[in-house]
């Protein structure tokens, strides 16, 4: 088994006064993002997968990043 990735490229806008600390806005705005998802609005876009097993990351058949075994990296230590 593999992680698919996918992202939402979108913004919402919620209206509060001047001065309003963003955080406390979060719930308002999370709502708004579903609200968009159901109606179709936005849609999820595929980025990337993640194989765990290897710990590979892949975009269109491409391998972006691999983990290596820390055993086999050449580190020296800094003087």
């Amino acid at each position: 088994m593999i992680n698919f990735d996918f992202e939402i490229e979108t913004m919402v806008s919620v209206e509060a006064a001047k001065g309003t600390n963003p955080d406390t806005l979060m719930r308002q705005a999370t709502q708004l993002f579903v609200e968009r998802l159901q109606q179709g609005e936005i849609e999820p876009v595929f980025t990337q997968t993640f194989d765990s097993s290897t710990g590979a990351y892949t975009v269109k058949g491409m391998v972006r990043f691999e983990m290596v075994d820390p055993e086999h990296l050449d580190v020296k230590e800094s003087e």
